[in-house]
This record gives structure tokens, C-alpha cells and sequence, in this order.
């Protein structure tokens, strides 16, 4: 079994003020592998850290049994088209919704909702199946209504975005915005039950899928590169844990700031065992990286106001998009 390139799965555009555009990110290859990662309180594990990897990079582990490894790279294989659903699509437009939503009821302005497609909605929804085998009946059983839920608190989200839409452009009512701060409400706490049935659906994916996951990149050629690039996108989940929550969170921002800004250090060292055509994507994907971390000095300098906050989140798509190129090329070097 040839070595696996592994994506990191980000699912945090509606924790930042601004839109999340999904629309112009393809699928990477079928080879690519990548869990969602529950990193938003989790602190970094030993072999995470940027210390520790080049030392576990030259462990010699006795090889794994056959089975083992198929059914890690089954486990895997399926989170990671499941965390790319999860963060495209309608699960995405979700997290818009809620982010139009903060945005209008701060400024009494509503951006128009984006487009549906029921095709794709679909779609999306297949990739949460997962295959036979993998889990347990029971766990079959509360994915799917986990699943169900989510469905439901989109759909609810969706037909309240519709009536907020038509009373922002009903210039007869006259109620000091009060319907429309109604509304607001109802969506957002629809947004939370989405987020809940989300979190839990990946509790239990994640439970098996984590464990697959090391097994799997415990002798990879970029071990260092590929766990550093966890690690940011685990700041970028902390960062965003923080802004949604008003109040004195400056010197634990600047502490992941700094975090962040040792993990690029680091990460940019040699050695870099893969050609240098994927060598230039990664760099490209740190590159994007350093940009997230100029805006997080921005806003401590300024503070986190609506522009900046959708600075960072444009930042986090594109670091997304370049990582995602990185695996595409890299999966493609390797076959």
C-alpha cells in the first residue's frame, strides 16, 4: 500500500464574520485521506508538536498487518470525504446563514441568500453514509439521526432566511426591526442545533477515524509537514472559538499567534521528502498560512472588527484551498 497524503478538514467559516464561498473548491483525488479533526479544545498531543515530530519521523515500528491497514485506510478514506461534505454545500451555506444573520443584526444589513441546489444537497448527503462495515449498527443508527438533524435545522434556516429576506424589503412595516430581530433569533438558535448535530456526528466518526489516522501516517515520508499543518488548522479553530466570545481574549490570541508563527517556522525547515513541485504547493499553503497570521496581528492591533474578521476568514479558505492543492499534487506525484 503506497504512502497516503493527508487533508486537513476545516469547518469554521461561520465562526467568523464574512461569507464562506465553496463554490470554486473541487474534490481532491480519491486518493487523497484525511479525518475531520475535533480541535477546538483539544491542546496539541506530543507527537503534534514541532519539537517532537522529526524524532518519530526515524522510529522504525514493526509493519502493520495487511487487515489493519485496510480497514484504517477504509476509516480514513471515508472521513475525509465526509468532513469535505460537511464543510461545501448546504452544510456550508449553514454557517453563511448564521454569519449574514450576526452581520444584519449588527449592522441592519442582509446580504441575499445563496443559491439553492437540491442535486448537490443530495449528494452531499450520501457522503455522511458511511459504507458497511465501518461502524457498528448502533453507530449507524445515531449517525444518521445525527444526520437527520442537521438536515432539518438547514432546512429550518433556509425558510427563516426566506421570511427575514421578504420583511428587509417590505419598506410598509414599520416595527423598529423588531420581526426582524425575531427572526435573527429563530436562525441562529437553528444554527446552534445544526452545530450540535454536526459536532456530535463527528464525535463518533472521529472516535475511530483518529486512531486510523496515526496508523496510517505513523512512517509517512512528510510526517512533520503533514502533522505542523494540523496543528494550524487547529489554531485557526481556537482563534475562532475565541472571537465568539466578546470579552478580554487579546493575550490568548496573541499566545496563538505566536503559536502559529512557530508552527510555519518549523514547518518550513528541511528536510522536504517529496519532489519539488509538491514542495512548491506546500510552501504556497504556508504562504496563505502567514497571511492568516498577519491578519490575527491586525487585529490585535486594531481589534477584531467586522473587517478583519472577514479578512480571516477569507484567510482560512484560502489556506484551505492551497492545502488541498498540496495533497492533489502530492497524491498525483505518488501514483
Amino acid at each position: 500500500m503506497r504512502k497516503k497524503f493527508w487533508l486537513t478538514a476545516v469547518l469554521l467559516c461561520g465562526l467568523t464574520a464574512g461569507a464562506c464561498d465553496n463554490s470554486g473548491d473541487e474534490a481532491p483525488s480519491a486518493d487523497v485521506s484525511a479525518p475531520g479533526k475535533k480541535v477546538e479544545t483539544a491542546p496539541p498531543t506530543p507527537a503534534a508538536t514541532p519539537q517532537a515530530a522529526p524524532a518519530r519521523e526515524k522510529e522504525s515500528l514493526p509493519p502493520l498487518a495487511p487487515a489493519a491497514l485496510e480497514r484504517a485506510d477504509r476509516l480514513v478514506a471515508f472521513a475525509n470525504a465526509a468532513s469535505l461534505a460537511l464543510s461545501s454545500g448546504k452544510y456550508a451555506q449553514a454557517d453563511v446563514l448564521a454569519a449574514f444573520v450576526e452581520y444584519y443584526l449588527s449592522e441592519w444589513q442582509l446580504a441575499k441568500r445563496p443559491k439553492i441546489d437540491a442535486r448537490a444537497d443530495a449528494a452531499l448527503a450520501d457522503g455522511l453514509v458511511p459504507p458497511a462495515g465501518l461502524f457498528t449498527a448502533e453507530e449507524v443508527k445515531h449517525l444518521a439521526a445525527h444526520a437527520q438533524a442537521m438536515d432539518k435545522a438547514i432546512a429550518d434556516m433556509r425558510t427563516a432566511y426566506g421570511e427575514l429576506e421578504t420583511y428587509v424589503l417590505d419598506a410598509n412595516i414599520r416595527d423598529e426591526g423588531a420581526r426582524g430581530r425575531k427572526l435573527g433569533a429563530r436562525i441562529l438558535k437553528d444554527h446552534a442545533a445544526y452545530k450540535a448535530a454536526r459536532q456530535a456526528w463527528l464525535d463518533i466518526v472521529e472516535g475511530l477515524s483518529a486512531p486510523a489516522e496515526q496508523t496510517l501516517l505513523r512512517d509517512h515520508p512528510l510526517r512533520r509537514q503533514i502533522v505542523a499543518a494540523e496543528s494550524m488548522f487547529a489554531v485557526h479553530s481556537k482563534v475562532n472559538a475565541l472571537l465568539a466570545h466578546a470579552g478580554g481574549q487579546s493575550s490568548a490570541l496573541a499566545s496563538l499567534r505566536q503559536e502559529l508563527q512557530t508552527l510555519i517556522a518549523e514547518a518550513q525547515k528541511p528536510p522536504f521528502r517529496a519532489s519539488p513541485t509538491v514542495e512548491r504547493l506546500y510552501r504556497q499553503f504556508l504562504r496563505e498560512m502567514s497571511g492568516y497570521a498577519l491578519e490575527l496581528t491586525r487585529g490585535l492591533a486594531e481589534g477584531f472588527h467586522n473587517e478583519v474578521r472577514m479578512e480571516l476568514n477569507r484567510a482560512v479558505l484560502a489556506s484551505r484551498s492551497a492545502y488541498n492543492a498540496f495533497v492533489r499534487g502530492a497524491n498525483e506525484r505518488g501514483r
